[in-house]
């Protein structure tokens, strides 16, 4: 019997002194990595879906250098029955909407309310029109500058959210125009004609232009009053009165007012005191014919002015820009439910992961191992103390 003690004794001995060498761990580190609930209308696609679980299970667990081994947990299918449920009876494409804006297709699609009966899932889309717009540049006197706003154009009309692949840049448009270097005028004097003051009799004169601009003074009583066809400004009337003072020396002697009328036909200008009547101009082919009144006019004073214009001429340069005018599409579906009794398959699941006892040499997982291990080390502690007493 003592020898028998001593062996066990010898053996526990060596297991004390390999311990350091020999790691054991007789519990495995588990925890749950995934989990998840699904529902299905039959009991065959939940079958089927755990099927689907088993076999990604199996690929979990193949090629794996760790030693974390993952555990499959199923529960279900589960069969459970609501009454009065809400079921999708159909579904229909919306009946799609175009408008100009994005603020017309958002009031639009706002305008429709969803219900528990009725459900829109609606959504705008922006796409290219046919129509185009379009935009010019200003006329630019190089071609350069007018290609540079081009391209200003086109980044303002991509800001603004415009397609850049619809642009369309026309040829170089170009057009010659005059423009006024100088400007000088030339007036000419051609003479006068008394009136004899009757009363009975019409004072009736045609002034020849010879391809300028009439112009007449009306000297009566101590005033003038000067016509031309069109109006003119102010510094082209004091030239004129310049003109008639320097040929007409009545007109700078006795005249205290000057005044000024335009434009052919009657010209009423009747007053209190009855100096003045009514005085009609009558364009005709050669100038102009002028009547009145023989007691409303002293004498008549006339010539001619014409405005020479010296002008050169250049070419501008300019372009057109067409873009795709964008429009929204209101689109999507409508989805409409019914009151039903549901009949719903649940499927519970979950992976657990497990790490296997580790040993320096492989893996140790017998419980009898771990028992034995128990009693060995037990009975070498009784061998030591027992040779100790002795």
């Amino acid at each position: 019997m003592n020898n028998i003690i001593k062996r066990i004794g010898a053996l526990a001995i060596s297991f004390i002194l390999l311990m350091p060498i020999l790691t054991i761990s007789t519990n495995a580190n588990e925890s749950i990595e995934m989990k998840g609930e699904k529902s299905f209308t039959t009991e065959k696609e939940a079958i089927d879906y755990i099927e689907t679980l088993k076999k990604y299970n199996i690929e979990l667990n193949q090629n794996k250098e760790d030693k974390l081994r993952y555990v499959l947990n199923v529960t279900g299918p589960s069969k459970v029955t609501k009454e009065n449920e809400w079921v999708l009876d159909s579904t229909k494409e919306f009946t799609e909407q175009v408008f100009n804006t994005l603020d017309e297709a958002n009031q639009a699609k706002d305008s429709y309310v969803s219900t528990e009966e009725k459900v829109y899932d609606l959504y705008i889309e922006k796409q290219n029109s046919k129509e185009m717009g379009t935009l010019s540049t200003t006329q630019h006197e190089t071609k350069e500058d007018a290609l540079a706003e081009v391209e200003l154009i086109k980044q303002d009309l991509i800001q603004q959210g415009f397609d850049p692949s619809t642009f369309v840049v026309s040829d170089c448009m170009e057009q010659t125009v005059e423009s006024i270097e100088s400007t000088t005028e030339e007036f000419v004097y051609t003479g006068k004609v008394e009136s004899n003051g009757s009363k009975e009799e019409a004072f009736n004169v045609e002034v020849v232009a010879q391809g300028k601009l009439p112009v007449l003074v009306i000297k009566q009583a101590t005033y003038a009053i000067l016509w031309t066809p069109n109006s003119i400004n102010s510094t082209l009337f004091e030239k004129l009165k310049t003109l008639f003072i320097n040929n007409d020396p009545s007109l700078s002697n006795s005249v205290k007012e000057w005044y000024q009328i335009s434009g052919y036909g009657n010209h009423d200008l009747r007053d209190d005191e009855n100096q003045f009547g009514i005085y009609t101009f009558v364009q005709t082919a050669n100038g102009v014919k002028f009547i009145c009144p023989a007691d409303k006019i002293s004498h008549l004073s006339y010539g001619t002015y014409k405005t020479i214009e010296t002008t050169s001429s250049k070419t501008l340069y300019s372009y057109e820009i067409q873009y795709a005018l964008p429009t929204y599409v209101l689109k999507g579906n409508v989805k409409t439910y019914r009151k039903d009794t549901l009949t719903s398959y649940i499927v519970k699941w979950e992976y657990t992961s497990k790490k296997s006892t580790d040993v320096q040499t492989g893996i140790v997982s017998n419980v009898k191992f771990d028992v034995m291990l128990s009693i060995v080390s037990l009975l070498g502690m009784t061998y030591i103390l027992k040779k100790k007493k002795k």
